[in-house]
């Protein structure tokens, strides 16, 4: 369980999470919005990237063969959820996001990395933990690249 007396600084090893709202014009165009950041309000984050294999193999061998055909990830994002914060703008931010935008980029900086992640929000939830009242929004990757090319996990 999250240190829910120490909320005022990003989680151990990360410097900065920044969540940047995604508008989809008619044509497909994607235009960045202003980022919101996290700090302060993150209680967890996971990422999975995995690849997606397919069965290809000489039909006289006996032995499996896997070839990657695609590759995915998922993030979700844990928010401590604030009462009448009158600085915070927006309070709650995944909620916002979720009814918001249909596309989204996470950007994470860890170890003098950065990470970029473009995804659509797939599910949002609140949850009440031992007191302790938390957001969950699960993004999933969607490719955004030229001729629908994978481009949505980048590391700089």
């Amino acid at each position: 369980m999250p240190n829910v007396n120490n909320i005022a600084t990003t989680p151990r090893g990360l410097s900065q999470v920044t969540i940047v709202p995604i508008t989809v014009a008619n044509d497909g165009t994607y235009t960045e919005q202003t980022g919101v950041s996290l700090n302060c309000k993150l209680a967890g984050l996971e990422v999975s990237v995995r690849r997606i294999l397919q069965p290809a193999k000489c039909i006289q061998s006996a032995y499996a063969n896997y070839i990657p055909v695609k590759k995915t990830a998922r993030v979700r994002l844990y928010e401590y959820l604030v009462r009448n914060d009158a600085t915070a703008s927006p309070q709650n931010v995944m909620n916002w996001v979720y009814a918001s935008y249909s596309a989204v980029k996470i950007v994470i900086q860890r170890a003098g990395r950065t990470w970029s992640i473009i995804g659509t929000p797939e599910s949002y939830r609140e949850v009440l933990r031992d007191g302790v009242a938390t957001g969950e929004m699960t993004l999933v990757m969607i490719a955004t690249g030229a001729d629908g090319q994978y481009s949505g996990v980048t590391y700089a």
